[in-house]
């Protein structure tokens, strides 16, 4: 946190050259070859010099004070520019801290916020909702998810033949199953992932998946305990969704052709 600083405005630069000397009696000496053109043409030359000697001095402080008055106004400008921006990038450098504080501390908002990013950004294929009740003064989170029916997942799968042409198939019924079975694993835990990353201030996540059956009956399918050291070790171990969520405190009642069946939640919102 300390390390977090604003990024402050950087002031531009007032580019313009100052006025010289020689460029003043440059441009006097054009004006003279302009305007002097005496008669008397052998006069010419003292002329022109003179209306340079006569007009330098003046006209190198008009345009050195000009010079002066649009720096000392860029400059001031840019001091505006810098104390607003300066002002803002504080404040939201300060509301970054104070954020963080919150996370760190486990607040109930941050963590309410985190979970409506972690619910509507999750990347998964196919469509669930995610509800939660978070007990702050236990860290503790009781998630329950909505999830899709078995029929929405894909259902055919494309093989090459022999020949090399691409063929599409139904997929069988004992796949859809372990395919299904996949996505329910990887997805609480997934979901729990994202859960502990919330805040350090959670201890444990318990989630459970709901489908609604056939007669549009809510039912319980997976519930599982996770809590943040055992999940923290089981990460570097187990790569594995199903063996992942299965070392944890669980409900899960799956045949061994991953028929899955109604259990009790371990937990209820």
């Amino acid at each position: 946190m300390d390390s977090l600083r604003p990024q402050f405005y950087e002031r531009r630069v007032f580019e313009a050259p100052r006025p010289t000397l020689s460029e003043v009696q440059e441009v006097l000496s054009r004006e003279a070859d302009e305007k002097v053109r005496p008669r008397a043409f052998w006069k010419t030359w003292q002329m022109r010099d003179e209306y340079v000697r006569n007009r330098v001095k003046e006209r190198y402080a008009e345009l050195v004070a000009a010079w002066e008055r649009e720096r000392d106004a860029f400059d001031a400008r840019e001091g505006r520019i810098a104390e607003e921006r300066d002002a803002a990038a504080e404040e939201k450098c300060e509301r970054r801290r104070e954020r963080i504080r919150e996370v760190l501390a486990g607040d109930a908002h941050a963590v309410r916020e985190g979970v409506e990013r972690l619910s509507s950004e999750c990347p998964t294929p196919l469509p669930f909702i995610l509800r939660c009740v978070y007990y702050e003064d236990e860290g503790r989170m009781v998630a329950e998810v909505e999830l899709p029916a078995p029929d929405e997942l894909p259902q055919t799968t494309v093989e090459l033949t022999k020949s090399g042409k691409r063929r599409v198939r139904p997929k069988t019924q004992r796949a859809l199953r372990e395919e299904y079975a996949r996505y329910l694993f990887a997805l609480l835990a997934y979901l729990a992932h994202g859960m502990f990353d919330l805040s350090p201030a959670i201890v444990c996540v318990a989630v459970s998946g709901y489908r609604t059956n056939e007669d549009a009956v809510r039912e319980c399918v997976l519930s599982i305990l996770f809590d943040r050291e055992g999940f923290t070790a089981a990460l570097d171990d187990i790569m594995d969704p199903e063996a992942f969520c299965l070392s944890f405190e669980h409900r899960c009642r799956m045949t061994k052709t991953k028929v899955i069946k109604v259990v009790e939640p371990l937990e209820r919102l």
